[in-house]
C-alpha cells in the first residue's frame, strides 16, 4: 500500500510510506518521502514509473492509503529505487531485512523467499502493495 492521501482522503502528490505483503502479512514497511502520481496502469514514484496491475485501489485499509498489485521483479526495482533515495526500513521479514541492511540489491528471489516465509506465501509472481 502507498501512503499518499491526507487525513481527508485527498491525494497529496507525495508518498511517505510503503507497505508490502499479502493481506495482513506485512513483508516490508518503508518510510521516506517521494513525489507520487497515479496512471491507469502504473505509478510514478520519485521520478520513475512502475507498472501495476490496474486499477490502483483507493482508500485501501483507511483513507490515507492506496494500493495495487505489482510483479515481484518490478517491486524489487521499486525497493531498490527507494533505498537509493535513502528510505528507511521500519520492519521486514528477517531475510529481506538482512538484504536491505547489507546494501545488496533486493531481488525477485529475495522477495519470493520473504513472501513464502509469511502465512500468505503461495509462490505468487506478484504482490499486493
Amino acid at each position: 500500500m502507498f501512503a499518499v492521501n491526507d487525513a481527508r482522503g485527498n491525494l497529496t502528490g507525495r508518498m511517505d510510506a510503503l507497505d508490502v505483503g499479502h493481506a495482513a502479512d506485512e513483508v516490508i514497511r518503508l518510510t521516506g518521502d517521494a513525489a507520487y502520481r497515479e496512471y491507469r496502469d502504473g505509478v510514478r514514484i520519485g521520478g520513475m514509473v512502475f507498472p501495476v496491475r490496474p486499477p490502483v485501489g483507493h482508500y485501501v485499509g483507511n483513507l490515507c492509503w492506496n494500493g495495487a498489485r505489482m510483479e515481484l521483479a518490478v517491486l524489487a526495482g521499486l525497493l531498490n529505487h527507494l533505498r537509493r533515495r535513502r528510505w528507511y526500513c521500519e520492519v521486514a521479514e528477517a531475510g529481506l531485512f538482512e538484504v536491505w541492511e547489507s546494501g545488496e540489491e533486493v531481488t525477485e528471489a529475495a522477495l519470493a523467499r520473504a513472501l513464502a516465509a509469511g502465512a500468505g506465501g503461495d509462490g505468487a509472481s506478484e504482490c499486493s502493495l
